[in-house]
């Protein structure tokens, strides 16, 4: 791996280079080629698995229900109600009710269990972080409540004219990367798929 060899003069760096041999002058970069090597040997592999087998839809997709769920909807969709499309088509989501008081809010959160998110529910607020109408890991009976109240004002300051379909109450997540998936119909490209880091 050093491009030298004691009892044959002629095997040099350059030689061995030149046949198209790689030479490293450090065994950790020597190494983590290897194990480059063995990484995508293991893609292969698992490659041509995938492509043996013929793809197939879960047996638990709803196609009818997501289909009539889009076409309820108009404009931008409400989280809930997209991941109500995500779950017809056998995606996993959350556990989330919506609460209209406070009271509710705290028997949503306890029948949840553990911490909850809680969020405004309305087509004209989809960015909730930046309208301050989030709270997330909220636990215990009067937090719930306390955050319920908070949110549930922030369209009078945010935009009051927002159609408010009261607070989601929300199971959290747990730690881990957050992506972002979209989809939409350009005029000119036609079918556009976002996929990137959230957040």
């Amino acid at each position: 791996w050093t491009g030298f060899c004691p009892t044959d003069p002629t095997i040099t760096t350059a030689t061995l280079v030149a046949r198209g041999l790689p030479v490293y002058r450090d065994a950790l970069t020597c190494l983590q080629a290897v194990r480059a090597l063995m990484t995508y040997s293991e893609f292969l592999r698992r490659h041509q698995a995938a492509a043996a087998r013929p793809p197939a839809r879960p047996a638990d997709i709803d196609v009818g229900r997501a289909s009539t769920l889009l076409a309820a909807g108009s404009g931008v969709m409400t989280e809930r109600a997209s991941k109500e499309v995500l779950a017809a088509y056998g995606l996993t989501v959350t556990r989330e009710r919506l609460a209209q008081s406070a009271a509710e809010a705290a028997t949503i959160a306890r029948d949840i269990g553990g911490a909850v998110a809680l969020k405004i529910e309305s087509p004209d607020i989809p960015h909730k972080t930046e309208a301050g109408a989030i709270r997330l890991g909220v636990a215990g009976d009067a937090a719930v409540g306390r955050a319920y109240d908070e949110i549930i004002a922030v369209p009078q300051s945010y935009n009051p004219s927002a159609r408010i379909h009261d607070v989601l109450v929300q199971q959290m997540a747990p730690a881990g990367v957050e992506i972002m998936l979209g989809i939409a119909s350009d005029a000119t490209f036609g079918p556009v798929i976002v996929a990137a880091l959230g957040g």
